[in-house]
């Protein structure tokens, strides 16, 4: 995984789901929510970040689409990015 630092546009409604997973306590990295928001950067490009646990249900809350962010994530092997820290930016 590579980290990466990004600021774009939120162009979709944020997603809310539940992971569900009978085997869970038996995974080392079992998360039990995801967020899922779309951003589009200043060149246009559309990039889909992945926000788990905690973090999630607190940007769920906060994160609403047409708002600016900066993100410090890591890129996975879909090319997705994993969400460590996020800030909204005031325009």
């Amino acid at each position: 995984m590579n980290i990466c630092f990004l600021s774009g546009r939120i162009i979709s409604t944020p997603q809310f789901k539940f992971v569900l997973n009978k085997n869970h306590k038996m995974k080392k990295n079992y998360h039990r929510c995801l967020l899922i928001i779309n951003i589009e950067l200043n060149d246009k490009t559309i990039l889909k970040l992945n926000i788990f646990d905690e973090k999630a249900d607190y940007y769920f809350r906060v994160l609403k689409e047409g708002c600016y962010i900066i993100v410090e994530g890591m890129i996975n092997n879909k090319y997705e990015i994993e969400v460590k820290e996020c800030r909204l930016l005031t325009k």
